[in-house]
């Protein structure tokens, strides 16, 4: 029995045909969402309301490091905890989108596009890292989890949700790779500790999770000394260390950064 080209194609490669199976349902999903997030978009979580509102003042001129929301409790407004590193990414797409429509649906484009791409991401990375340890079929399995799982498909990457969560979630998965990854540990030790180091400029929830993933690379160079596992500790620290102060440096005025020296 012959089969088609195509189908030949995706039978040798399986875990690119679960690549593209997967993201081809989480863009149908997110264009289904995004065509009802107009009239929903209010029903939305305050952080990811509030997200929106931040990108919008930021692009209308809001400087920088004020990351305060003056629409609450005005005129003092009231600060919030999260940095402008996300809103790039929600502006870097709402801008564009706002020379060819109107701003309201620029930015509603926007909120359907920014968790999708991050969701891409995630299913890529999740992939090509566990076909790279496990094998074909672990990664194709794993691929499938996150695309159907609700944790990963609806909690945190559905049209709307703009809070800094999902990025967190990305970015611990290319530590717990970097983490476990069975060579290179130069570059492991760098995408891990640059992840951790933009995860805790993002939030400090996964602070917990860092310290675990640290954790496990000083036990092994500890218990399990080898040039690959001292290797790792070494550059995931001088990873973190420098991620870390860069991209608060980044995010903090000097004044007040001088103030806390």
């Amino acid at each position: 029995m012959t089969h088609p080209s195509g189908l030949r194609l995706l039978l040798a490669h399986p875990l690119r045909a679960a690549l593209w199976l997967a993201i081809l349902v989480v863009m149908l999903k997110s264009a289904l969402d995004g065509a009802k997030l107009g009239s929903e978009f209010s029903g939305l979580g305050n952080d990811d309301i509030m997200r929106m509102l931040s990108v919008r003042d930021w692009i209308a001129g809001q400087d920088w490091y004020d990351v305060a929301q003056y629409r609450l409790l005005p005129p003092d407004g009231v600060p919030l905890h999260w940095s402008r590193y996300i809103d790039v990414g929600i502006a870097a797409l709402v801008i564009p989108f706002s020379f060819i429509f109107p701003m309201d649906t620029a930015e509603l484009i926007a909120a359907t596009l920014w968790p999708t791409l991050i969701m891409v991401v995630h299913l890529l990375a999740i992939g090509f890292g566990t076909r790279r340890i496990f094998g074909g079929a672990a990664a194709c399995f794993a691929v499938f989890c996150v695309a159907f799982w609700p944790v990963t498909a609806d909690l945190h990457s559905r049209a709307g949700q703009l809070d800094h969560h999902n990025m967190q979630m990305l970015t611990m998965v290319f530590l717990i790779f970097a983490v476990i990854w069975p060579s290179r540990p130069v570059a492991a030790g760098c995408v891990g500790g640059i992840a951790a180091g933009f995860s805790l400029a993002v939030g400090l929830e996964s602070l917990p999770f860092i310290v675990g993933g640290g954790l496990a690379i000083f036990i092994r160079a500890v218990f399990l000394p080898s040039s690959h596992s001292r290797t790792l500790l070494f550059t995931f620290c001088a990873a973190l260390t420098l991620g870390s102060v860069l991209f608060w440096m980044g995010q903090t005025p000097r004044n007040m950064g001088a103030a806390s020296l």
